[in-house]
């Protein structure tokens, strides 16, 4: 528990703090990989898809890899 406590604490600390509202999503069944979404980052892009950032973190390095960040983008059509 103490080095996923850790390794969120370090990710999110080397994030940029300019204007992100970071709120958690998910995690997986074990703990060892929670998700947050950036709610300043929503928006609709020219094509009406919706767009957003995301943050993982990981308990355990992966490959040398703690956390990631990434783009999304859905498209919410009805129908």
């Amino acid at each position: 528990m103490f080095s996923h406590f850790a390794a969120l604490l370090l990710a999110l600390g080397a994030a940029p703090a300019a204007a992100s509202d970071w709120r958690y999503v998910d995690s997986d069944a074990k703990g060892a990989n929670i998700s947050f979404v950036d709610v300043d980052s929503i928006h609709t892009n020219a094509a009406g898809n919706t767009e957003a950032v995301m943050f993982s973190v990981l308990a355990r390095d992966e490959d040398g890899t703690a956390a990631f960040r990434f783009h999304v983008e859905f498209q919410c059509a009805a129908g």
